[in-house]
């Protein structure tokens, strides 16, 4: 980026191998056709089973529901093991294409490493996340002469105009950087949620599991959408940035709260990523070092939370002696 050795084009192959609609058609298609196929062949067979059977016992009618539930099941599992083939398939292409991208590089194998294990590496031992991570920070710095960020292309020119301001930049607590589409995934459920929960107390139907499930997620779905609109107001508004943020963030290093560990541009990266392959996807960066590895979200990555990060790491002044 202009001259800056320390930052890093880097097109790492996206968290999910496919768009959203490409991913989700073989969930569409058995929501919209199989289930609805399957109920409709279901109904037209018991009716049948009970018209011949109204005078022969009461266990023959529920044989074309045990046939019916049967069935859905296998059609389930098999649309999943579909699903999870394909989806390794695209994922192990396009993670060999970066590799050989990359010249076949140690970074570029400790890294596939590491995203491969960070996907089924629930459990795992903090320890095991800090030696791996070490070895990929280490690959990555020995290759790319010591730089200490990695950004897609599509991010880059963006990037480059938000360059860190010269002089000392003041420790900031970072939040969640969020996107519109992020704030419609939690408002439509809230509506779902929030019309059947009072629609039930309107018409005074007793209290039952269901509605106290009701009420759980709606105060959930309450409490998200209360904590989006906090977090993007306070992005605009310093009055509304009530929350300590995700992180601390100071000029050259970041600050985790819980657990409390520190990265810093002596020993660590941080790394963009986009989420999916489509033209306008949103981003994730998340940080790798001794201390193991951080996600954050940062949406389009053009945010002023994830601004104000990305300035603070990448300024030419770094002061660790501020960390607190």
């Amino acid at each position: 980026m202009d001259g800056d050795q320390r930052i890093v084009t880097f097109d790492l192959p996206p968290s999910s191998p496919l768009t959203s609609v490409r991913l989700l058609w073989p969930i569409l298609v058995v929501l919209f056709f199989v289930v609805p196929a399957g109920t409709i062949a279901f109904t037209f067979a018991l009716g049948s089973a009970a018209r011949a059977n109204s005078g022969a016992g009461v266990s023959s009618p529920f044989t074309p529901f045990v046939l019916f539930a049967l069935g859905m099941g296998a059609t389930l599992i098999v649309f999943y093991v579909f699903n999870c083939r394909r989806l390794s398939k695209v994922r192990r292409r396009q993670w060999d294409d970066f590799v050989t991208g990359q010249g076949g590089g140690e970074h570029a194998v400790q890294l596939e490493s590491l995203m491969r294990v960070n996907r089924w590496g629930f459990g795992r031992r903090q320890a095991t996340w800090n030696k791996m991570s070490c070895a990929v920070v280490k690959a990555l710095r020995t290759s790319h002469n010591g730089s200490i960020a990695f950004i897609p292309s599509k991010l880059a020119k963006q990037l480059e105009s938000h360059k860190a301001p010269p002089g000392l930049l003041e420790p900031e607590p970072i939040g969640h950087s969020f996107s519109w589409a992020q704030g419609c995934a939690m408002v439509f459920p809230l509506l779902l949620v929030g019309n059947s929960f009072v629609s039930r107390r309107l018409h005074g139907v007793p209290w039952g599991w269901l509605d106290l499930l009701l009420a759980v997620s709606l105060g959930v779905l309450g409490l998200s959408a209360v904590v989006w609109c906090t977090s993007v107001l306070g992005e605009k508004v310093v009055a509304l940035k009530s929350t300590k943020g995700i992180v601390k963030a100071g000029p050259g290093w970041i600050d985790s709260h819980t657990p409390k560990r520190r990265w810093t541009v002596e020993d660590s990266v941080l790394i963009v990523r986009a989420m999916t392959p489509s033209p306008r996807t949103n981003y994730q960066a998340f940080l790798l070092g001794p201390q193991g590895m951080l996600m954050i979200p940062i949406a389009k990555g053009t945010g002023p939370a994830f601004i104000n990060l990305w300035q603070r790491w990448t300024t030419p002044e770094p002061r660790l002696d501020l960390a607190e």
